[in-house]
């Protein structure tokens, strides 16, 4: 028994300052089912914002370190974020909520052919809209790895260079690969700062932009956004370009592409 008094009595010792103030945070649908995998953005005045998932119940919690007011905003693609007021975490206590999804849909201005171009964000582009939307997508991907309903996949290859320059794939390299591993806060730093070539000796790599990349604050800050269309392929897609904001320094290789959402529903579809 001589273990379990020490135990006791720090528990005891705990001041009430140190205990954590949370927010336990429950969303419904109008028809009071419970909101999965939604998306909720939060923040304090003394921190960035960080976004958590709901689970299959459609509960979530926030934790703070200290007695604080947080703001949140529900994500969903296809859908306008949903604002919540300011929430009052007092020291050591704990918060319970319920909100009630509102269905407002996001609406594109009217067709044009010229196509709108935003680095970073600017206003209510269209361009900027769109990628909003795909961004919810991937992460609520990210957030979600752990929901076997969700399947994500991509191809991985190992390649060799010709006399020519050019890359010789072979079959038996290609592989499927799942949903990638956490990435550390080093990897994305050196990406960013690196790029996404790197040689050592003899060898190359390509690191692939990666879900943990795109949808980090600095890659809305780094690119820029244009709305495409591809009529005759997807006519019922529209897409998002997004490529370097400026030019990438000496030795350093960028990346570019295209996020393709349904034009009705804005759902992410392709990258």
């Amino acid at each position: 028994m001589r273990p379990i008094a020490p135990l006791l009595l720090c528990g005891a010792l705990v001041p009430a300052a140190l205990e954590a103030q949370r927010l336990q945070g429950e969303i419904v649908r109008a028809d009071s089912s419970p909101a999965a995998r939604v998306l909720v953005e939060w923040r304090t005045s003394r921190t960035a914002p960080q976004r958590v998932a709901t689970d299959d119940a459609g509960r979530f919690v926030v934790v703070l370190p200290r007695a604080d007011t947080v703001r949140l905003r529900i994500l969903r693609p296809g859908f306008r974020p949903q604002e919540i007021a300011g929430i009052a975490l007092a020291a050591g206590r704990t918060e319970v909520a319920r909100f009630v999804l509102r269905d407002e849909a996001v609406t594109l201005a009217a067709v044009r052919v010229e196509e709108t171009r935003a680095c970073g964000e600017r206003g209510e582009s269209i361009a900027w809209t769109l990628w909003e939307q795909a961004r919810i997508a991937l992460e609520s991907v990210v957030l979600s790895e752990r929901d076997t309903s969700v399947h994500v996949a991509a191809v991985a290859y190992d390649a060799t260079v010709d006399f020519d320059g050019s890359l010789l794939v072979r079959d038996s390299t290609i592989r499927v690969v799942g949903l990638e591993r956490p990435a550390s806060r080093a990897y994305v730093d050196s990406t960013f700062r690196d790029g996404f070539v790197r040689r050592d000796a003899d060898t190359t790599t390509y690191h692939a932009p990666t879900i943990r990349i795109v949808t980090d604050d600095r890659f809305a800050e780094r690119y820029c956004f244009e709305r495409v269309w591809d009529d005759a392929a997807h006519p019922d897609w529209v897409g998002v370009k997004f490529e370097p904001a400026g030019r990438p320094g000496p030795g350093i290789a960028d990346i570019s592409g295209v996020l393709w959402l349904d034009r009705e529903r804005l759902l992410l579809r392709q990258v």
